[in-house]
């Protein structure tokens, strides 16, 4: 993340591409490369990322993201089961708190 906070972001995207290529079982790079495609607004390279995020202890946090990109893709049906199984899953009581604002107003 030093890289992005930097302003040096082809720094940082090719060191979470490297990090995957080296230990493809770590999910941080994962989560960090979708979360940054979804902020550019690149849904598919996003859910891309967090489609194929390995299991891992933040396994719930990518069905929270990916919940958010579905939404902007306008796949509520998606969005829902993603959010639902963070709710199942999930240990974070904010994003709980979030994701039930959100489905209340789908």
């Amino acid at each position: 993340m030093c890289y992005f906070a930097l302003g040096d972001t082809l720094s940082g995207l090719k060191n979470y591409k490297e990090s995957i290529y080296c230990d493809p079982n770590y999910s941080d790079p994962y989560i960090a490369m979708g979360y940054y495609h979804q902020k550019k607004n690149n849904i598919d390279s996003a859910l891309y990322y967090y489609t194929i995020l390995p299991d891992s202890l933040y396994a719930d946090l990518m069905y929270y993201e990916r919940g958010l990109a579905y939404l902007a893709l306008q796949e509520k049906s998606k969005a829902y089961n993603d959010f639902q199984t963070y709710l199942e899953i999930g240990n974070n009581s904010s994003l709980k708190e979030e994701i039930r604002k959100i489905l209340q107003k789908e």
